[in-house]
């Protein structure tokens, strides 16, 4: 057989090269694992550096910005720029926490160089930039020890950011934001994104992206008032109507005209709202002034006894929601004045003219008991608050006096009266009645009881009218056949719906109010007294007052007894009664600061009269009143002017301060005025600011294109604005703007009505100075001549319309505004503001600061 032996010559040869081939292999692996294992821990070592030197960086610019929130100078400049004022709402918290941000975007430097080299020293502890960095040990899992060999810079810039224009930003930006508005501070959360960078040689860490965000909190300044656009006309002078109808969309407030001294009783030398020859007035919004609510010149018949008179009038002024006033009297005959919700006045309700008619079909509320001024020993007449129908004292006792009328649909406040006043010092002598006049037909005549009975009792009122409640109880008829109070069938239907703040009226509403005027009108005397609705219906009248109003047919007292004629507020309490324009922040939301309980007395703990009944509501309604609703309504009446009680003369000294605001105005739109925008229209290029050089004429409907809107702006003085055609957009002057027969404005008018620069190049208004009482000025103001807004037929006629809600209904006014707006009716006029500003903005017109 064969055998094949082998042979293992040369073997240890093969074996050693395959062991060895094996192990280079394998130590191959391992030289690349460990030197993948070295680039792995230089460049996590790496990483952790640049993400330490971000880390570092991000603090040092939170360092900064924490030095811009402290910094009292960076915060005040910020609120010297026009653009910015404290915030009113969360879009505004918005805005302002941007525009900080955006300041301090400015002051910040793009990149930082971190020295991350001498970071591991003995102590483990380095400073950069005046900090101390300590102990950088266990980044990511890792010990580094001191000594350790680190060497390089770390670059840390912070990111960039494109919007949708390509425009690039840095990365830091305001995630939110939350205003103290009892704190008056602005908490900012700002983020931060920063692109670190850190290299020793080959090894690099690049694009390493860190985000961080912080608290700030930025103390504002002190609030100041600031003016908000909520008119559709405001006018420093008077709100002047002859022989035109004009309607107006929206709230007004004028300042108006006054004389200088104080206890004249010559009222006629009040301006305001002015309507005379004929005009009608239709103000479908709250009326504010801080004169008169007037109409006609003047004239009565105690002034014609020598010849013929056949004066007449004729003027109307019809107010849809509030009216805030002075006064509210009627001068001019055959004249009305329709209040369609409540009257407040700081002085009085009063005619002095025949065949007129003041209506009011909510609640009447006289604000004033009277105050005395330094060194006076007795009230002026103007300082308290009456209901005073003296139409027969200016006019003979004339049928057509006695048949002009007062009508109260709700409450009736009278915390002041009417007082007897010497014709020859204007200073008050007595109260007579709370609501006069008292009518006596006596056996010795016919007329007023206070003129009728012995004089000298009006100096001691409660003798005065203990004396008449007892000629009233036995004596023939003795009573107010010229006042209607709380008289059902004289008082629209469904009245508390006239409450809402939402209310827009519409013609049918509007005739009702007629009608039931016409009724008072057409009422003859005879029935007037015959009339005895005290004995009837009315045998109480809800309200506050002092001593007794004649009303009715009869007379109503107050004796603080069981028995007297007062009764609690009953209308005032309506759950839809609202107080409109004036909040208060509850919750963080805006809400009306007046409403419903605020006159409800079986609600008022906090006054401190126990149960308040018949017997001491009085006291109660005298309590409310003293607790800031005057004040309140007097602001209101007066955003860049103020008056008050000085010794026999207006004191106007608190203007100078108050004026600032509308010089402000005009300061921020110097300032701004130069960004306003030219658009780009199918028409070309189109600049939507009118800076007026002369008078400027409106005419046509140039300016009043489809979502077109305009910026007039005028501070020449001796300019006048007048508009035969149609606006659409703001209109901010110094001068005097006239309202042409056919004139249609969707927007608001601003307008100071004249005045002159002083010696300092500042505006000083006319409307700030009193005028003096001679025939030269009274027919100055007959004529309108201190007026800031005229309505006038012109030569076209029409009806002249202005409407601050741009041809909306509330709804929609309130659902263009955006959402937080839905539904809220006291917002009525914030919402239009936003939209009337939002359309000139879209007609690169920013006036949102300003405005």
């Amino acid at each position: 057989m064969k055998l094949f032996l082998r042979n293992d010559k040369g073997a240890a040869l093969v074996t050693v090269i395959i062991i060895t081939t094996v192990i280079l292999l394998f130590g191959t692996i391992l030289v690349d694992v460990s030197i993948q294992g070295l680039k792995l821990t230089k460049h996590s070592r790496n990483v952790d550096f640049a993400r330490y030197a971000g880390d570092t960086a991000i603090e040092n610019w939170f360092n900064k910005i924490e030095e811009k929130a402290n910094d009292e100078s960076f915060i005040n400049a910020i609120f010297n720029e026009p653009n910015y004022s404290l915030p009113s709402n969360d879009m505004e918290v918005k805005n302002l926490a941007i525009g900080i941000v955006n300041k301090i975007k400015e002051s910040l430097n793009k990149r930082q160089f971190i020295d991350v080299s001498a970071v591991l020293n003995k102590s483990n502890e380095v400073e950069i930039n005046g900090s101390k960095i300590n102990k950088l040990n266990g980044l990511q899992g890792l010990n580094y020890n001191a000594g350790d060999a680190i060497t390089g810079i770390s670059e840390v810039r912070i990111a960039t950011v494109t919007d949708g224009e390509d425009n690039e930003d840095i990365a830091v930006e305001a995630v939110a934001a939350e205003f103290n508005g009892e704190e008056n501070t602005l908490t900012v959360t700002i983020g931060i994104t920063v692109n670190a960078l850190y290299t020793d040689g080959i090894y690099s860490a690049d694009n390493r992206f860190i985000y961080a965000e912080k608290d700030f909190t930025f103390k504002l300044p002190e609030p100041k008032s600031k003016f908000e656009l909520e008119y559709a006309i405001l006018t420093l002078g008077d709100l002047y109507a002859n022989r035109a109808i004009g309607n107006v969309k929206g709230d007004v407030n004028v300042y108006g005209t006054f004389p200088k001294v104080l206890k004249d009783p010559k009222q006629h030398y009040y301006g305001g709202i002015y309507a005379i020859n004929e005009a009608e007035l239709n103000l479908m919004g709250n009326a504010y002034t801080r004169s008169f609510i007037r109409t006609g010149p003047y004239k009565p018949r105690a002034l014609h006894t020598g010849g013929p008179y056949n004066e007449t009038d004729g003027s109307s002024i019809h107010i849809y929601k509030d009216a805030i006033a002075q006064n509210i009297q009627l001068f001019g005959n055959d004249t009305e004045v329709a209040v369609y919700r409540n009257a407040y006045t700081f002085v009085d309700l009063e005619i002095n003219s025949e065949n007129s008619i003041l209506f009011i079909n909510g609640s009447y509320v006289g604000l004033t008991k009277g105050r005395t001024a330094v060194g006076e020993e007795h009230p002026p007449h103007d300082n308290l608050s009456g209901i005073v129908n003296s139409a027969i004292i200016h006019n003979l006792l004339s049928e057509p006096s006695q048949k002009s009328r007062i009508f109260i649909g709700g409450d009736v406040i009278v915390p002041g009266g009417t007082m007897r006043i010497d014709p020859n010092t204007g200073e008050a002598e007595g109260q007579i009645e709370d609501a006069s006049t008292a009518w006596w037909d006596s056996a010795v005549g016919n007329g007023p009881f206070y003129r009728l009975y012995d004089i000298d009792i009006t100096k001691e009122p409660d003798k005065y009218h203990e004396t008449l409640m007892n000629v009233y109880t036995n004596q023939g008829y003795l009573g107010g056949h010229m006042n209607f109070f709380q008289v059902s069938e004289y008082r629209v239907d469904g009245f508390s719906d006239w409450f809402r703040s939402g209310f827009y009226t519409n013609d049918s509403l509007k005739n009702q109010i007629n009608a039931k005027i016409n009724s008072l009108r057409n009422l003859e005397i005879s029935e007037a007294k015959q009339d005895k609705k005290k004995a009837g219906e009315i045998k109480k009248i809800s309200g506050a007052w002092t001593y007794a109003l004649a009303a009715n047919g009869g007379l109503y007292q107050y004796s603080n007894e069981s028995g007297n004629d007062l009764k609690k507020l009953e209308f005032l309490k309506d759950s839809n009664y609202v107080l409109d324009n004036i909040f208060v922040e509850k919750n963080g939301f805006l809400v009306l600061k007046y409403d419903s309980s605020y006159w409800d007395l079986d609600n008022r703990e906090d006054l401190g009269l126990g149960t308040i009944t018949d017997n001491n509501a009085n006291e109660a309604v005298w309590k409310i009143l003293d607790s800031g609703i005057v004040d309140d309504l007097y602001d209101r009446t007066q955003p860049f002017l103020v008056r008050e009680y000085g010794n026999g003369i207006w004191d106007t000294g608190a203007s100078d301060e108050r004026f600032e605001l509308f010089r402000d105005i005009i300061r921020e739109i110097e300032g701004i005025k130069s960004t306003f925008r030219t658009i780009t229209t199918e028409h070309g290029e189109k600049r939507y600011f009118i800076e007026v050089e002369n008078d400027l004429v409106i005419s046509g409907t140039d300016l009043a294109g489809e979502d077109e809107y305009y910026f007039v702006y005028n501070t020449n003085p001796s300019n006048d604005i007048i508009i035969n055609g149609s606006f659409n957009g703001i209109i901010f002057t110094t001068g005097t703007v006239t309202l042409e027969g056919g004139a249609n404005v969707k927007g608001s008018i601003i307008a100071a009505g004249g005045g002159e620069y002083n010696a300092d190049g500042l505006f000083e208004p006319r409307a700030k100075y009193g005028i003096d009482i001679n025939e030269s000025t009274l027919n100055d103001l007959d004529s309108g001549k201190f007026a800031g807004v005229i309505f006038k037929d012109g030569e076209n006629g029409g009806t002249i319309n202005v409407d601050f809600y741009l041809g909306l209904e509330p709804n929609d006014v309130l659902g263009a505004a955006g959402a937080d707006f839905i539904g809220r009716y006291e917002m009525l006029n914030k919402a239009a503001r936003i939209n009337l500003l939002q359309k000139l903005n879209e007609c690169g017109i920013d006036l949102r600061r300003v405005f």
